[in-house]
């Protein structure tokens, strides 16, 4: 599997849950396999945020840490929702451009950086025994559940994000997605 494979110093997990007590999302920095940094952040009740919000939402936590520690390298982020990955990649639409727009502004603020060589955004699969993966599942959990996290570790964007659609679009939208998934041979 790519995690295990890859050696760069910086490896961050980002992960979105969405569940009977809301919907948030979690992110771990891990140097030299070693937990250094967590963060994470509820955006609201379930039935307000669509999963892919909450995946993107991870993605920029995890950019945002990266970006406030003091040397980079080379760091790669990695996400379990590949329909997210797309989005920022501008392979799929669908992604609000609320969470968009600031992904790809600290991605090109942290690239533009003299300090860092390489800046990748992968995929890793879900509940594989990757150890970061795990714990940012379990950040994800913990911020639907209402844990808060030092400011300055959730970025402005998602301090404030507003959910732009409603309850029923999102539920209809959950239940497609479903079926999506389920329909793949």
């Amino acid at each position: 599997m790519d995690v295990q494979q890859n050696h760069d110093r910086i490896k961050v997990f980002s992960d979105g849950s969405r569940n009977a007590d809301g919907a948030g999302s979690g992110g771990i920095v891990r140097v030299f396999d070693e937990t250094t940094a967590w963060s994470g952040v509820r955006l609201g009740d379930r039935y307000q945020v669509t999963v892919l919000e909450t995946e993107l939402a991870g993605i920029l936590l995890a950019l945002h840490v990266i970006n406030r520690l003091r040397t980079i390298d080379e760091a790669t982020i990695y996400c379990n929702s590949q329909l997210a990955i797309a989005c920022v990649e501008g392979v799929a639409h669908g992604a609000p451009k609320a969470l968009l727009k600031p992904i790809l502004l600290i991605m090109r603020t942290i690239r533009a950086r003299t300090d860092c060589l390489r800046l990748d955004l992968k995929w890793c699969p879900a509940h594989c025994g990757v150890r970061g993966n795990f714990l940012a599942e379990q950040e994800a959990i913990a911020a639907t559940r209402g844990k808060t996290y030092r400011p300055d570790l959730v970025p402005r964007a998602l301090a404030n994000y507003k959910p732009s659609i409603g309850r029923h679009l999102v539920k209809l939208l959950t239940k497609e997605d479903s079926k999506l998934v389920f329909e793949q041979p």
